[in-house]
């Protein structure tokens, strides 16, 4: 097991390299957020397994355990197999992207010790996780993705985001939450917004 300095978090499992492949995705989203003010509370564990399922025997690409502060991260081989059922046609694994992987689940452990006690999560979660996903990979690997989906536009306004676009394709949501986040002029705001009360679709639906 390895400690990923500056960021409280211990790799282990899989290959060595793995473990340092995750240690600098996991350092790429600590970065990132904390440069808009938003840090974990506290230790978090990252596993990295050889397969990663959801409740119902789903193959995931990763997850977060909330409850436990653990995320399960895929080594770089057992994501390139899964990336050929679950990933985007056209766009082949990398070990930059496999990095990229550790940034998006260490961006759902931050965001989960910044959201308010009775926000809605799992929207802002995700939309939090993407960007942080998309803006820490290298710009070849980020453009490639961003190619592969000309015609999704970013999100107009807030009320557009919406975890039924994630459910339906969580690619789709992915760059659409990206490419909306590039053009939103203070970022932090609307991080804080996000953290405080959830996806503006959520508040509707509460209302």
């Amino acid at each position: 097991m390895i400690s990923c300095a500056g960021a409280e978090v211990r790799v282990g499992g899989g290959t060595e390299s793995d473990r340092r492949s995750a240690c600098e995705g996991i350092r790429d989203a600590a970065r990132l957020l904390g440069g808009l003010g938003l840090a974990v509370a506290g230790t978090v564990e990252a596993r990295i397994v050889e397969r990663v399922e959801s409740s119902i025997g789903a193959q995931l690409l990763g997850s977060y355990d909330v409850a436990r502060r653990q995320m399960l991260l895929l080594g770089l081989e057992a994501l390139r197999a899964t990336w050929v059922v679950r990933g985007v046609a056209g766009v082949p694994m990398s070990p930059r992207l496999h990095r990229s992987f550790a940034a998006h689940e260490m961006a759902h452990a931050i965001a989960n010790d910044n959201f308010a006690p009775k926000a809605p999560r799992l929207c802002a979660s995700e939309y939090i996780a993407a960007v942080v996903q998309l803006a820490t990979l290298p710009a070849p690997e980020r453009e490639l993705l961003l190619r592969h989906n000309p015609r999704l536009t970013p999100y107009r306004h807030e009320r557009e985001i919406s975890a039924v676009m994630y459910f339906i394709d969580p690619w789709a949501f992915a760059v659409k939450s990206f490419r909306h986040f590039e053009a939103v002029e203070d970022r932090a705001a609307l991080l804080r917004r996000l953290l405080a009360k959830g996806c503006m679709t959520d508040q509707m639906r509460q209302g």
